[in-house]
């Protein structure tokens, strides 16, 4: 199509309008662009005032599903007190809606926690949930980036991981073939960059992968540190220091869990804006990987 002769009929419009006309339909033009910000700038809903947090605050506590097992992270002492940091950052979303620590904790892990999500008997879990390893779920923004590594026996001689070039490693399955789990995905790429090529041995259990690394048919077994170190033994085993790629942890949330998504994520910037998080990082021992 000609688009010239539509054109230049509408420059000759413009050149016949009069200046009041042009004061018009210059007025017209900002209304429309006031209007246009008014829509795009106007705050949301408040997700405090939703019908979701009004749920939450009748039941009177917040269930937050975590680990128990797992050092720094979740765990129970020998008092029976639960401790680490998912459990402190529980302890801190309860407090953003309650104004006080009404929280209700719930022992979960990688298996359990989908289920438990998706029927609502949880309100959230911070339970080292990778960022967007369901598309069934809704995940905060990351709190914390852990480091994947290798664990190999103390008795041997690997002392990087370019050391088992060639040879056995073993790896969670945690999402069959969905390959959205960061620990195997970073394992894979390394093994294909070693010369010879790594073999990978896919485990849905870690105790029997850690059975096969002690009874020598692995030459190694790769995890994000929080789970090396659950079954890390200083006389036994030896984790090389450098790692291969990273995990992010976020709070997993039920489907349709808009509000409580919206007061997590803003938990997390005031957290790390004021330093809450870094505290806890330190008071835990723990290093964030987000920028290595």
């Amino acid at each position: 199509m000609n688009w010239k002769p539509l054109g230049a009929k509408i420059r000759a419009a413009f050149h016949t309008l009069k200046k009041q006309e042009w004061i018009v339909l210059g007025a017209v033009g900002v209304l429309v662009i006031a209007l246009a910000l008014i829509i795009i700038l106007r705050p949301g809903p408040d997700p405090y005032k939703s019908a979701e947090i009004a749920i939450i605050r009748d039941r009177g506590a917040l269930r937050i599903g975590v680990r128990e097992d797992v050092p720094s992270f979740g765990y129970v002492d020998s008092d029976g007190n639960r401790l680490g940091l998912e459990v402190d950052l529980g302890t801190l979303l309860s407090k953003q809606i309650f104004g006080t620590p009404e929280v209700e904790f719930t022992a979960v892990n990688f298996n359990t926690m989908p289920a438990k999500l998706r029927t609502s008997q949880l309100d959230g879990c911070i339970a080292l949930a990778q960022t967007g390893m369901s598309t069934s779920l809704l995940y905060s923004d990351p709190y914390y980036t852990d480091a994947v590594a290798i664990m190999v026996l103390s008795s041997s001689s690997y002392s990087s991981p370019s050391d088992i070039a060639g040879l056995t490693i073993g790896c969670i399955n945690r999402d069959g073939t969905n390959m959205r789990y960061s620990a195997r995905n970073a394992l894979q790429s390394f093994a294909n960059e070693q010369n010879p090529k790594c073999t990978i041995v896919e485990y849905s259990s870690s105790s029997d992968m850690i059975s096969d690394l002690t009874n020598g048919k692995l030459s190694g077994v790769c995890m994000e540190y929080s789970l090396l170190y659950s079954y890390y033994s200083a006389n036994t085993h030896r984790i090389l220091p450098q790692a291969i790629g990273t995990i992010s942890y976020s709070i997993a949330l039920p489907p349709s869990s808009d509000a409580l998504l919206e007061i997590a994520n803003e938990m997390i910037r005031d957290i790390r804006a004021d330093g809450t998080l870094s505290s806890l990082l330190e008071k835990w021992s723990l290093e964030d990987f987000s920028s290595k």
